[in-house]
């Protein structure tokens, strides 16, 4: 019989029961942050070496924590409450049935909780997000489309992310290492744009990479503005909105011609707007791409001397890299929502 331990029980085996209660209550079995439940642990007969989950190699402790999951195993091996008969029913459901007659079912790709389309909350609705957003479309895709052992991904993920160089202090999140993972598994592939021969006449073609993009200016307060105007009535009657005009005004007390200071969501709406308008696919640069624009000049000329000039960054594609001031334990949406106030643009 194959089986799957789910309690410690209080049968026969009293003095098992105790001392597993009583290593697990000290936290000397702490499976959740230390042992994974993958491949046959929890089984019988286990075959496979037990998978550790501890990225930051010690191996004093991985020594240790071999030893106490053997001796759990011998322990565990030596119960008779607890184990339960797997029982596959097709491809999609399997039976979970106790020698006491209990029984619970699994179905397959079963989730938690309902996707939430609304993945940047209350500061911008998911209607003005652009299409091509690598992000949402990452998010879609791992919860109706990936079918895969997840756990077992997001471990492999972590292995992968630390063998490459990646350390704690510069952890980019789960999502972003699962969406690395996938990609370079060949599982997982961004949206991407068709080529277009069409370009707005004030863009300019150039070359970024071995490949050519249209871009534009850099987007002006008068911009903005017309951007507003077309919208006014949206944004007097959504209070999800973050940018009023006061707000707006006050961070663009400059010439019309001016490049407009507004933080990354209220870009993103932005952006969405133009490309229907349009009917084209855009985005904003990278911080890669748009320095390779750029040349040889500095992008700290475009602000007063005493502004750090990281601050242009915020208007990058994706906000959770390459962002030398923004620490990893800052909440991103605060972080993309906040109003540039007072940054005063030299020359446009």
């Amino acid at each position: 019989m194959i089986g799957n331990y789910t309690d410690f029980g209080t049968g026969s085996d009293f003095f098992s029961n105790l001392l597993l209660g009583t290593l697990y209550d000290n936290n000397i079995l702490d499976f959740y942050t230390q042992i994974t439940f993958l491949s046959d642990n929890l089984f019988y007969p286990q075959t496979e070496p037990v998978e550790i989950e501890l990225y930051n190699y010690d191996n004093d402790k991985k020594i240790k924590l071999e030893f106490i999951f053997k001796f759990f195993r011998t322990l565990l091996n030596k119960q008779t409450e607890g184990w339960i008969e797997i029982i596959p029913f097709n491809d999609n459901l399997i039976f979970l049935k106790s020698d006491n007659g209990d029984y619970d079912f699994i179905f397959k790709n079963q989730r938690d909780s309902l996707f939430n389309h609304q993945i940047y909350g209350d500061n911008i609705k998911r209607k003005d997000v652009p299409n091509n957003l690598s992000k949402y479309h990452f998010k879609r895709w791992n919860y109706f489309c990936n079918q895969g052992f997840r756990y077992s991904d997001y471990h492999n993920a972590e292995k992968m992310y630390y063998a490459n160089g990646g350390q704690s202090r510069n952890y980019p999140g789960r999502e972003v290492i699962l969406k690395e993972y996938y990609t370079s598994k060949g599982i997982y592939s961004d949206l991407k744009s068709s080529p277009s021969d069409y370009i707005i006449p004030s863009f300019k073609k150039v070359l970024i990479n071995d490949e050519y993009y249209a871009v534009s200016e850099l987007v002006t307060i008068k911009d903005f503005v017309h951007f507003f105007e077309e919208n006014k009535t949206r944004f007097e009657d959504d209070s999800n909105f973050k940018l009023t005009y006061s707000d707006f005004f006050e961070a663009n007390a400059q010439e019309e011609d001016f490049p407009v200071c507004v933080n990354w969501f209220n870009m993103m709406h932005y952006i969405s707007w133009f490309n229907q308008k349009h009917d084209i696919s855009s985005r904003l640069l990278t911080i890669n791409e748009f320095s390779i624009v750029r040349g040889d000049n500095d992008i700290s000329i475009a602000f007063d001397k005493d502004i750090a000039p990281h601050e242009i960054m915020l208007l990058t594609e994706d906000a959770t890299k390459g962002m030398p001031h923004r620490d990893s334990y800052h909440n991103e949406h605060k972080y993309n929502s906040i109003l540039i106030n007072d940054k005063k643009w030299i020359n446009p």
